[in-house]
């Protein structure tokens, strides 16, 4: 009796197997989604000429450098060292980016290298103040470490994987404000101006 019924479970079993075995064959697709870098700009706004960096413009490289004004070509600031004034400058996204990275901004310079009794003597700024721009939801998010409305501090932007749909957008200001200095010399025809660069430094994080 045990053997028919071991006989009888045997066959079942090779009965089910036949009934699921299978031969499988396989093709492996792919298909991907092109990452857009983001292009970024400094521009300089009001009091001063206007004046934008990477026209263009160019995806982010972090071999790259935008320094396209000479002494020549430098943009007036419309007051002079010997009275207050102000120069603002933003960080603009200039394209649809499309990426999930993120990256640093870092204002810097502004200082004047100008003279006192025909020595040389910089001119610096009485405050520099960063501010970072708007998020836009579910596209990128802009943060700003320290106090708001205090001290330059590194704003860093997020991007979310989603296209940008707006551009340029401004991703970030900081106003460098001057308090004049009656002792700075006045300039000679030799050397009819001051300068100062301005600077944003762009790190991928």
């Amino acid at each position: 009796m045990m053997k028919k019924i071991f006989m009888f479970l045997l066959v079942t079993l090779m009965v089910i197997s036949g009934v699921f075995a299978a031969e499988i064959h396989t093709i492996k697709i792919k298909a991907d989604i092109v990452e857009v870098i983001p292009a970024f700009q400094l521009e300089l706004l009001s009091p001063a000429v206007s004046y934008i960096t990477n026209t263009t413009p160019n995806a982010f490289s972090a071999s790259a450098t935008y320094n396209a004004l000479t002494t020549e070509t430098a943009k007036e600031v419309n007051f002079n060292l010997d009275e207050d004034g102000t120069v603002t400058v933003q960080c603009n996204l200039a394209n649809l980016a499309k990426t999930n990275r993120a990256y640093t901004l870092t204002f810097g310079g502004g200082t004047f290298a100008a003279k006192k009794n025909g020595s040389a003597f910089s001119h610096v700024p009485s405050s520099i103040v960063s501010a970072k721009g708007a998020d836009v939801a579910d596209t990128y998010t802009i943060t700003r470490e320290g106090t708001v409305g205090t001290g330059n501090e590194m704003i860093t932007v997020t991007f979310h994987g989603k296209t940008v749909t707006v551009a340029p957008a401004v991703l970030a200001t900081c106003v460098y404000s001057y308090t004049g200095d009656t002792e700075i010399d006045p300039n000679t025809e030799a050397e009819p101006y001051y300068f100062a660069d301005i600077t944003l430094t762009i790190a991928a994080v």
